[in-house]
């Protein structure tokens, strides 16, 4: 597969780790190499390889293929699988509260632009008015 560079949020593939410890060295290694301009594919080797010892891991999962009927799959992958989810639920909403304010920040702007361009056109029309009368 190619390696390409993926700013989504749901689809990444990343690896779900039995224990919580675990779990964090793996997301705070994959969030440093993703930050750093990694592909998803390098991003999760960066991640796995800062995971020490032998831990019991599901590889290649993502938000849209979790599956608790896996082979592996104990109670504390499925603790880790909802934690993961509940990281990207929270991630969503701030990138919607961003988004909202974009779009707060943009209404400003094209409410400020038509009442200068009224006020422009009214401008005119008086100077107009005032040569004709002239």
């Amino acid at each position: 597969a190619t390696a390409v560079k993926n700013q989504g949020i749901l689809d990444r593939k990343t690896s779900i780790y039995s224990t919580a410890a675990d779990q964090s060295a793996y997301d705070a290694a994959y969030a440093t190499a993703i930050a750093g301009g990694a592909t998803d594919i390098a991003a999760n080797t960066a991640a796995q390889a800062a995971v020490t010892g032998t831990p019991v891991k599901i590889d290649n999962v993502s938000a849209f293929n979790l599956d608790i009927t896996g082979t592996g799959v104990t109670d504390d992958i499925i603790t880790q699988m909802v934690t993961k989810i509940d990281n990207v639920m929270s991630q969503l909403t701030d990138a919607a509260t961003v988004l909202g304010a974009a779009k707060s920040s943009i209404d400003l702007q094209k409410t400020f632009t038509q009442s200068l361009m009224d006020s422009i056109d009214r401008g005119v029309g008086q100077l107009v008015d005032a040569d004709m009368n002239k």
